[in-house]
């Protein structure tokens, strides 16, 4: 079987603007095709970047039929990534023998962190909800952090119940899947919201119900933005909204990645038209609280 040997670079999958340099790497493989990740310069993960490799190695499986390798990994990524029960996923094969070995495997990897979570069921998505609810409650016990915590939560209800309607149009219900995480930047305190979904994306959810509106899948998800729902019944589009005013009030910042298009979010807003696709959404929200 013949094999391509793909360098990962930290910023093409934590930029989701750069996305496309890895993506034109695995444009041509197929089944007779083994892909290796060598992850020789990755020294530490966002998880804006796991979601990313996930999204991207899943599409690899299908196509390939076969485990992806995993060469030259730092033992502190290793640690990072076993920790978040992404290497449990059964996309991988790790190459124990050429791990690089770090003198410390502790600090910034073991930031509070809920681990990647796949989410199939409204059922599943509740309980989800109410175990970050509480996780919430022990990362910031103090009454300060209320509007910070209830943001968190309405913006995750929104995320996954996106990310389960447009990943399945043939079940009635779709998955997908999140992480969140909590850091010290500076004196700021940072909590990442990461999902993902391998469905039909934000551009032909639109479609469907209001036909061909534009070239750029980035112009849909600024529709989406905006509050146009591409859902049948005439239901949501509110939701996206209340995230960019949450994005406001805490010096946050959004990123909707969807088809070929990415927007980001900030004090302005960014839009791309790349040249390759991903499957399905991927959503990011990044909310921040000066420390009391």
């Amino acid at each position: 079987m013949k094999q391509t040997i793909i360098e990962v670079m930290p910023e093409s999958l934590v930029d989701w603007f750069m996305v496309d340099q890895i993506l034109e790497k695995i444009r041509n493989i197929n089944t007779d095709c083994r892909v290796i990740f060598d992850f020789w310069y990755v020294y530490d993960f966002h998880p804006k970047g796991v979601i990313m490799l996930l999204t991207i190695s899943n599409a690899i499986a299908r196509l390939t039929n076969s485990k992806i390798g995993i060469i030259n990994i730092h033992s502190t990524v290793f640690a990072y990534l076993e920790k978040i029960n992404f290497l449990g996923h059964e996309l991988f094969d790790v190459d124990h023998d050429s791990m690089i070995w770090d003198d410390n495997i502790e600090g910034e990897f073991y930031e509070s962190i809920i681990k990647i979570t796949l989410i199939k069921s409204s059922d599943e998505k509740a309980r989800f909800i109410s175990d970050v609810k509480k996780m919430l409650e022990i990362w910031f016990p103090e009454d300060s952090y209320r509007a910070l915590k209830v943001d968190t939560l309405s913006s995750l209800m929104e995320l996954c119940g996106n990310s389960m309607e447009h990943s399945d149009q043939i079940q009635s219900n779709g998955s997908c899947y999140v992480i969140m995480q909590k850091r010290l930047i500076s004196d700021l305190l940072e909590v990442s919201l990461i999902t993902t979904d391998f469905g039909v994306g934000i551009k032909y959810h639109q479609e469907q119900r209001f036909g061909v509106l534009y070239e750029s899948d980035y112009k849909y998800i600024n529709e989406a933005l905006e509050g146009v729902s591409g859902r049948l019944d005439g239901t949501g589009g509110l939701g996206l909204q209340r995230i960019q005013n949450s994005i406001k009030e805490h010096f946050g910042e959004l990123i909707i990645r969807s088809g070929k298009g990415t927007v980001s979010i900030t004090y302005e807003t960014k839009n791309e038209e790349g040249r390759f696709q991903t499957p399905g959404t991927q959503c990011a929200i990044i909310l921040r609280k000066p420390i009391n």
